[in-house]
Parts: structure tokens; sequence; C-alpha cells
């Protein structure tokens, strides 16, 4: 996956691999609406701490400082704060409804990102650029937000539509 890359004050291309997450059943979810006319779902929650670990390839520029990386990352978002909107299909099998979500549209708000970038070949840059980042990291973060939120929105469209293939509206509100 490739976050970032933009043109703005602060260029900030990260290229992950080998990734795990962490946090991601911790939603504490705030509102689940369904709208059966409209066949929407809209949510909110947040998650406590979301953890990404993946291997890496980072570049970044930061005024005149230019860094280019390589080693094991950990990036932390704290209190991540998400609204969801997913339309739906409805679809039948065996007299049963299913919903099927084909698209998400995710917004994400965190209280704190902290980066965690080591690299392997020279432990006296990650010592020094993982403070810049984290001192800025609002600003850089800003940057790549959008990008974020469409690996947070894969994801989460990933487990409605693996939990409502096994549960049908039938189960989940108790209709017939």
């Amino acid at each position: 996956m490739t976050i970032g890359g933009t043109d703005g004050p602060v260029y900030f291309q990260q290229k992950f691999t080998k990734c795990k997450f962490y946090g991601l059943v911790d939603l504490d979810i705030d509102n689940f609406e369904f709208n059966f006319e409209k066949k929407v779902v809209r949510m909110s929650g947040m998650f406590p701490e979301i953890q990404m670990v993946c291997d890496y390839e980072v570049k970044v520029k930061i005024l005149v400082l230019n860094i280019h990386g390589i080693g094991n990352s950990t990036v932390i978002l704290k209190n991540l704060k998400i609204t969801d909107v997913l339309p739906f299909e409805e679809t039948k099998r065996k007299g049963r409804t299913f919903p099927n979500f084909k698209s998400s549209s995710v917004t994400i708000d965190p209280e704190l990102v902290v980066f965690n970038f080591e690299n392997h070949k020279n432990k006296a840059l990650s010592d020094s650029v993982n403070p810049i980042l984290n001192n800025n990291w609002k600003d850089i973060f800003d940057e790549v937000k959008g990008e974020y939120a469409q690996v947070i929105d894969r994801i989460v469209l990933n487990v409605v539509n693996s939990f409502f293939s096994k549960v049908t509206f039938e189960e989940a509100f108790d209709s017939t």
C-alpha cells in the first residue's frame, strides 16, 4: 500500500508491505443507523487505538530536509473518530435478505498520530527523524489523511460485508 507523495509543504510518501493491524475490533460505536428506504447505513464511532505494523520504505521532504528510509514501522492512530456511509443492495437467498455493501465513504479524525520508523541502516537517522515527524504529526497527517481513510474504508467495508454474508436482515432485526 502506498500513501502520500503529494506536492504540499510536506512531502511524505510511505510504501508499506507485510502489514498487520491491531485494534480494529475495539470500535466504540456511537451511532449505527439503517435506512431501508434509501438503502444506506450511517455509522460513527471511535477506535481507542489502531496500530499498523509494517515493513516500510519512506521518502520525506520537510523544507530542505530530504530523507529516504527502509525498515520496520509502527503507525499509531489514537482516539480515531470515524464516520461512514455505506450504501447497500439487497440480495435474496433461500427466502432470506442479505445486504451487499459495494462502497463505503469513511472520514477519519485522530486525536494523535505517532510515527515510528526504524531505519535498519542508520539508527541515528531514525532517532532524529521520528521526533520531527511526531512533533509535526498534524500537518504531516493532514497531507495524507485521505489515503489513510481509504485504508480504513476498505477494512470497514470488508468487515461489514463479512458479517452480513452470514447474518440476514431477518436475523439481525428479528423481522419475518
